[in-house]
């Protein structure tokens, strides 16, 4: 019995470790950029749309390192963003396992929202994520009468090896329409193609 159990916790330590040695599993290769290097610029975004600010994460949800940028519309009164994180992670790995984590606390809706959908008129397909989403939701959620009683908001969340992406974009407030589903399709397909210029061998 005790041979048994000895040679069971042997190939377990084995298959873990041989797991581990996967490509996956290690470190991520050493990159020749920076995290603020794979931001997009207000230049993807349309008219009345300018850069609010740009920061250094720090260590937010398990990252080695990480940068937000956001942006506001600037021709409404009401309080309307748009914003990247970029999380750089140790290895893919882990980048895969923070993207289950985050994938389910942003698409699962709260008391406040509706279930997160593909909206019509959006045919965008990622070119280089490992696994990625696309959704939009309706909010209640209005801290402050500039957020106005309810608005659309489109979350695009993504994995490019050991990089992770999350993405939003409000697109109407109180029935008002303050970017089109073909604008924020540019909006995300630009992030894309970012991602894939710089990790694309």
């Amino acid at each position: 019995m005790k041979r048994e159990a000895f040679l069971l916790i042997s190939l377990t330590t084995i298959i873990l470790l041989s797991a581990c040695l996967l490509p996956s599993c290690g470190h991520a290769p050493k990159r020749n950029f920076s995290d603020q290097d794979l931001l997009i610029d207000v230049s993807v975004l349309p008219e009345h749309w300018a850069l609010l600010d740009i920061y250094t994460m720090d260590n937010e949800e398990g990252e080695e390192s990480g940068k937000t940028i956001i942006f506001y519309k600037t021709d409404t009164s009401y309080l309307v963003r748009a914003g990247e994180d970029v999380f750089h992670y140790s290895s893919a790995h882990r980048a895969s396992w923070h993207y289950r984590r985050l994938e389910k606390y942003y698409f699962t809706p709260n008391i406040r929202e509706t279930p997160p959908v593909m909206p019509k008129g959006f045919d965008f397909v990622s070119t280089a994520a490992d696994q990625w989403r696309f959704g939009c939701m309706d909010t209640t959620f209005s801290p402050t009468p500039a957020f106005g009683k309810r608005s659309t908001i489109c979350q695009y969340i993504a994995q490019y090896d050991e990089f992770l992406i999350y993405a939003s974009i409000t697109t109407q407030v109180d029935g008002q329409a303050m970017v089109s589903m073909k604008e924020v399709q540019r909006f995300i397909e630009a992030i894309d193609r970012k991602m894939a210029h710089y990790l694309t061998p």
